[in-house]
């Protein structure tokens, strides 16, 4: 198109054109710019969820390694290798408070 041949002896036609070329330019860039910040907003969000699973995941395997060890330390103090015959009873009772204890911490959690 040639803007010189134009009816319009000012050239505001020409310039007119120019103006809605750059309005609808700066529409699609808008639009596009729109669209991307909603596309990042978006997976910021997965990212946040990510890292809070990931923290919570932490948490109950710290948990869960705290719980280990406690009972590691109290089936050490048991000493069931060698135990007497008259220790039975009284081993019996301890293993039975023992297990009590982690059933109730394992079904309270």
């Amino acid at each position: 198109m040639l803007l010189s041949d134009s009816d319009d002896p000012d050239g505001k036609l020409g310039k007119g054109l120019v103006e809605l070329s750059v309005a609808e330019q700066f529409n699609s860039l808008t639009n596009l710019h729109n669209e991307t910040l909603a596309r990042i907003m978006e997976r910021h969000g997965e990212v946040r969820e990510r890292l809070e699973a990931w923290d919570r995941y932490r948490q109950d395997q710290a948990r869960l390694l705290s719980w280990l060890r406690d009972t590691e330390r109290e089936r050490g103090k048991l000493q069931l290798r060698y135990i007497h015959t008259r220790r039975v009873p009284k081993m019996l009772q301890r293993i039975e408070v023992s297990a009590s204890k982690n059933t109730h911490t394992l079904v309270g959690k």
